[in-house]
């Protein structure tokens, strides 16, 4: 029987029909991600209302790429010490949430000598940081064993985030807005205790990244296919991760939301990932990985546009719906390119080049000096230049593939796309 979008928020509800570490990795997914909502919109909001300038609120967000580049070297050599990427994700989520309680706890300290807090938010994204690429490497171990694809267990982190935005928007409406670093910890708490449930997998263990040995590292540095996406992938996050900073309290400042409806925004902006990240395999099967994420990148960049033009409600809740698509289909894409560009030996490798470059350096570059131009230009102009270094980025894309003979494995669709858009 084919299923309808209605059913897919419930998919992988009949736990006794999937692999027990399946049903966990679920469970790690929405969790994780739940700490992740807790604390990336609402945390937008309180460090601008409790009097950083954008300069420095950009500089505070762009500690945690700086650190994701420097920590990788030092998780390779602890999980050479440990022998267990799984214990090194338990430890990565219980750090994460200890720092933030320590600034919980301390925070009048902190807001009166940013040098600390930024100490503090190094610390933090020591831990904080350095999960994204375990996080999905344990998954493709685990879905070497099973029917299930990525996507299907990528949904699940958008449920929780929806979840998440919703019930600690409405908690902190009700008491204070600094709550959101205890609530963040709990997620990443019960996220720690579902790991430990994790058994370990029977296919080739993904460790993080170690960067000593070469033989790895060589291997994957010599494809050029995978270095150009990159490089497009680069310039589009530099727009994505500069916007997205500013994303919560643009809403407040310029759209008037208050905090149940930015809630209920990012919830929603979540929830139109579901579809499409279910599904994402499947569409890949049908149009080819290159179109797949040809399509993720443009639409990315016309929803910064958007926002960049027009600031009322129903653009930004009609503007989340196209961004879902987008998101969904470059995170999807992204992380199954990347797995095809390196072998099962050096997975680990391609996921943490795609976090690193994503994530990481356009990371630091987007947030940073999107922070120091906020001061000058003001926030609708920020999303005009994320628009259009994504519109670059996919011209990028489009120019290189459409002179790359398409895989045989890849649908005749795809080349058929690019020779449209060239």
């Amino acid at each position: 029987m084919k299923k309808n979008y209605l059913t897919v928020i419930t998919i992988g509800l009949n736990w006794d029909k999937m692999p027990r570490s399946i049903n966990v990795l679920k469970g790690i997914f929405a969790t994780t991600f739940m700490g992740m909502a807790a604390y990336l919109i609402f945390s937008r909001l309180y460090f601008p209302k409790e009097g950083l300038s954008n300069s420095q609120f950009g500089l505070l967000f762009s500690i945690p790429g700086i650190i994701l580049i420097l920590s990788q070297p030092a998780w390779s050599l602890f999980t050479d010490y440990t022998g267990s990427s799984k214990t090194n994700f338990q430890i990565m989520l219980i750090g994460s949430a200890g720092f933030l309680l320590i600034f919980y706890f301390a925070q009048d300290f902190f807001l009166n000598h940013f040098t600390a807090l930024l100490i503090l938010m190094g610390f933090f994204a020591l831990f904080y940081t350095a999960r994204g690429p375990v996080r999905n490497s344990l998954a493709l171990s685990f879905l070497g064993e099973s029917e299930e694809g990525y996507g299907r267990i990528r949904l699940w982190s958008s449920v929780g985030w929806a979840v998440a935005a919703i019930l600690v928007a409405y908690f902190l409406s009700k008491t204070s807005l600094d709550l959101l670093f205890p609530a963040a910890s709990g997620f990443f708490l019960a996220s720690a205790v579902a790991v430990y449930l994790l058994k370990s997998p029977t296919r080739e263990t993904l460790r993080t990244v170690n960067v000593f040995k070469s033989e790895e590292i060589h291997e994957a540095l010599k494809n050029k296919r995978m270095w150009i996406f990159l490089s497009c992938l680069f310039l589009l996050w530099v727009g994505v991760s500069g916007v997205m900073i500013f994303l919560p309290i643009y809403l407040d400042e310029y759209f008037g939301f208050d905090l149940v409806t930015l809630g209920v925004f990012y919830a929603v902006m979540a929830l139109t990932e579901v579809p499409f990240f279910y599904h994402g395999d499947d569409i890949i099967e049908s149009i080819g990985i290159r179109a797949f994420l040809i399509v993720g990148f443009a639409t990315l960049s016309v929803t910064w546009l958007i926002l960049g033009l027009f600031t009322t409600p129903l653009v930004a809740f009609g503007a989340l719906l196209i961004r879902g698509v987008g998101f969904s289909f470059v995170y999807l894409g992204s992380v199954n390119y990347m797995d095809m560009e390196v072998t099962e030996k050096t997975r680990t490798v391609g996921q943490s080049l795609f976090t690193m470059t994503s994530f990481g350096i356009a990371g630091i570059l987007g947030r940073s000096t999107f922070g120091f131009i906020a001061d000058y230009i003001g926030l609708p102009k920020l999303y005009l230049i994320g628009g259009t270094l994504g519109a670059i980025g996919t011209l990028g894309l489009i120019l290189f593939w459409s002179v790359v003979s398409c895989p045989s494995r890849e649908k005749t669709f795809t080349d058929r796309l690019l020779k449209y858009f060239s």
